[in-house]
């Protein structure tokens, strides 16, 4: 008949890693073995599959106060730029209407310039319109 293998819950699995963690002469990974009956090999398998889990828990762990507040410095830091570039972006804007302003009045004095000449040769300008729908590609 063969032999039935014992089976541990995770409770006493976490038990015994936790007593070969602790330092002392009773708490080696042999004795511990050979107190609870258990193969030396095994038992070096569940405490490197605590530290791989532990290591794993730690790497996916929700950052803590100090790397949460890095976060924010970065959105404050993105926040100060944002307003920093719609300031700029608001002083090219009013120099372009200004400059805007300023040709259109050229244009008006222009204007008026060129129909008081052609008044004086005794001459009337014609403007030519575009006719709608008839543009050419």
């Amino acid at each position: 008949m063969a032999k039935k293998h014992a089976t541990y819950t995770a409770k006493e699995k976490a038990e015994i890693v936790l007593r070969i963690l602790q330092k002392g002469r009773d708490n080696t990974i042999q004795k511990v073995a050979a107190e609870k009956n258990i193969v030396p090999t095994l038992i070096s398998l569940w405490k490197k599959q605590a530290e791989e889990a532990i290591l794993k828990r730690f790497e996916n762990a929700t950052p803590g106060r100090r790397k949460s507040s890095e976060p924010k410095a970065a959105v404050k830091e993105d926040a100060r730029a944002a307003k920093s570039e719609l300031r700029r972006a608001r002083t090219r804007a009013t120099k372009a209407e200004n400059k805007l302003k300023e040709v259109s009045e050229r244009l008006a004095t222009l204007e008026q310039g060129v129909n008081a000449m052609s008044a004086a040769m005794g001459c009337k300008l014609v403007k030519k319109r575009a006719k709608r729908g008839s543009r050419k590609a």
